[in-house]
């Protein structure tokens, strides 16, 4: 065997083993958990059946990962088992309002509302989370990880047919998590983040 067949050989399967390492390469599996905070707490306007105001309040579900723009690293959020309840007078009621089914892009959030009875002390709510995985379009990551002056000559058939942008969804590991958080009086115009 000549010199350069060993050198093209050696050149293809180091080529060949850096294409399955990047093609293969596990995706994230560690995902943090969404957190919830109050973002307001108002009169809403609505009597309840014992002609009491209710409030309307507003809550906020953060993806806390710092990963800009990167969409493998948003959080998938949806309802739990059990209704959205209100803590009032020491005991749970279910409250109705908007659902939790959303995409959250890192450090990113998302707002619900909800209209809870007055003197409302604390809210808490079971949540289904997962992260994103990569759903068609690997080849894509792997041309752009190339020198910039390859991946600009690959032909508009290889973009056409690997799909142009990679597409995220949903991972099948949802995990379930309980978020409670105390709720300040009505008209209180203070922003409320728990400590984690």
């Amino acid at each position: 065997m000549t010199r350069s067949r060993k050198v093209v050989i050696t050149g293809i399967a180091i080529f060949a083993a850096v294409f399955l390492v990047l093609f293969f390469w596990p995706e994230r599996t560690k995902v943090s958990p969404p957190t919830l905070s109050v973002l307001s707490v108002e009169n809403a306007g609505v009597l309840d059946d014992n002609d009491v105001e209710m409030w309307l309040l507003t809550l906020c579900i953060s993806n806390q990962d710092q990963i800009p723009n990167y969409p493998g690293y948003g959080l998938y959020v949806e309802d739990g088992n059990r209704p959205i309840e209100a803590q009032v007078q020491n005991r749970w009621v279910p409250v109705h309002g908007e659902r939790f089914g959303c995409f959250i892009a890192p450090n990113g959030r998302h707002q619900i509302l909800f209209v809870v009875p007055a003197g409302t002390t604390s809210c808490r709510a079971i949540a289904k989370y997962t992260g994103s995985r990569l759903r068609k379009g690997r080849l894509i990551l792997l041309a752009e990880r190339l020198p910039r002056s390859v991946w600009a000559r690959l032909p508009n058939k290889f973009w056409r047919w690997a799909g142009y942008y990679p597409i995220y969804g949903p991972d099948s590991r949802w995990r379930e998590i309980e978020l409670e958080v105390p709720i300040p009086p009505a008209g209180s115009n203070s922003v409320f983040v728990p400590a984690l």
